[in-house]
């Protein structure tokens, strides 16, 4: 399935049935990210899942990206399945996305999840994430598969789980790096939602793990302090993804939150 707006075709990809649930990426992965999560959200969902603008089977639109370029298409996804009001899980970038979501378009929000997302990030934290960036446009793809890896899951289980950790790889060096630089370009510099939060007015999960490292336990208290209609949900053993890492705990997580007994 796609859906096309005027900056290009969005690939689209639709599972199970229910109440639709739709689940947003982080930088530099796909829709596949979603993949051990998937069936059991599927129970009760039409999980929706798409790739975003440069990544996967999505277009890559001219010009420089920004995170309004994300939530129109968020917003065209949701046009797409007729939905007024979207239930939506994003992480990382994705979970940037859906923060802007729930600020500039609250008449399109249901339920939402935000997940390992940045917020508030300090001058050191800005500028470790900015060094991550530098790198790729010195050194390529390749110098920043496997340092994402070590930030991405802990090291036990990058141990157990070779395949899986085969398959990031997979995603992180099929990028194309121009496109890649446009999203974590975004990624690294954008603070626009900072102090915004508050203006968040739907049923909020805020949901990270305890060891990432980079979307702090402390970044999702002050994220669900400051949404009023909030709760907070932290890992344990986990990193920054997740549904890859832990798929049971986190299918388990948001099938509660977006549970269709809740109107």
């Amino acid at each position: 399935m796609t859906t096309t707006s005027p900056i290009g075709q969005t690939h689209i990809v639709s599972e199970g049935s229910g109440p639709p649930l739709v689940l947003v990426h982080g930088v530099g992965l796909d829709h596949t990210m979603w993949d051990a999560v998937t069936p059991l959200l599927a129970q009760q969902h039409t999980v929706v899942r798409y790739d975003l603008w440069g990544h996967g089977s999505s277009h890559d639109p001219d010009g420089p990206r920004s995170l309004t370029d994300f939530v129109d298409q968020l917003v065209s996804v949701l046009d797409t399945l007729g939905c007024e009001r979207g239930n939506v899980t994003g992480l990382s970038i994705g979970g940037l996305i859906t923060q802007a979501l729930g600020v500039t378009r609250p008449r399109r929000c249901g339920r939402l999840a935000i997940m390992n997302a940045v917020y508030r990030r300090s001058a050191e934290q800005l500028a470790a994430i900015r060094g991550r960036l530098d790198g790729v446009v010195n050194a390529g793809m390749e110098a920043m598969v496997q340092p994402a890896l070590d930030r991405w899951f802990t090291a036990e289980w990058q141990t157990a789980h070779p395949a899986e950790c085969q398959h990031v790889r997979r995603l992180l060096r099929a990028n194309d790096i121009h496109a890649y630089i446009k999203a974590y370009g975004l990624f690294a510099t954008d603070t626009s939602m900072d102090g915004q939060l508050s203006q968040i007015v739907a049923p909020t999960l805020v949901l990270t793990g305890d060891r990432d490292v980079g979307s702090t336990a402390a970044m999702a208290q002050t994220m669900s302090d400051e949404i009023t209609n909030s709760q907070l949900v932290i890992l344990e053993d986990a990193r920054h993804i997740p549904p890859i890492e832990h798929p049971e705990a986190t299918a388990a997580t948001l099938a509660q939150f977006f549970s269709p007994a809740h109107k």
